[in-house]
């Protein structure tokens, strides 16, 4: 018993400070910011959504491609992303390009 009490102390000691407040930066995420974006309409509602992003705390821009629909109510939902850095940008687009048939 006095294991789980310590384990338990643990745990709530991640998410309260000594007079039970609440630790803010672990309740709220970061914001990235959202430099550029580019929607790409596709068949049966589906899209493309390519962004150029600021991660919180670092110095690398990021580029993000995600994929998704639009509901009836127009509201998107995403299904998958991808992140990589800027500097990956020609090789992607190189391998891209072999692979493509004309």
């Amino acid at each position: 018993i006095e294991f789980i009490s310590v384990i338990s102390h643990f745990w709530i000691s991640l998410f309260f400070d000594f007079q039970n407040n609440i630790k803010p930066n672990l309740w709220k995420m970061k914001e990235w910011k959202v430099l550029k974006q580019e929607f790409i309409e596709l068949k049966g509602n589906n899209f493309i959504e390519i962004s150029l992003k600021e991660p919180p705390k670092e110095d690398e821009l990021l580029i993000a491609i995600s994929k998704g629909w639009i509901r009836s109510d127009g509201k998107k939902l995403y299904k998958a992303n991808i992140l990589f850095p800027v500097k990956d940008v020609d090789k992607i687009i190189e391998k891209l390009n072999s692979i493509k048939k004309d």
